[in-house]
């Protein structure tokens, strides 16, 4: 990956998502978290892109709950 394809991830929802979650949920792989909300994305398909981004995030901090047994704040 090179700077302009880094740029490019950091501002798609699915980076942005990422780079919020990593901070909610400091003791998780990154690439855990990354590698979950590409695939929440996938399940997200057909769902309008201005919708994307609050969806996307909502479901994958649902999943990490899920997988750390953590309570919702």
């Amino acid at each position: 990956m090179n700077a302009q394809d880094d740029e490019q991830f950091a501002s798609s929802p699915i980076g942005q998502t990422c780079r919020r979650l990593r901070a909610e949920f400091p003791g998780t792989d990154p690439s855990e978290i990354s590698t979950l909300a590409e695939y929440c994305r996938a399940e997200l398909s057909g769902i309008p892109d201005e919708a994307v981004p609050e969806l996307l995030e909502r479901l994958v901090r649902a999943r990490l709950l899920d997988t750390t047994g953590t309570e919702q704040p």
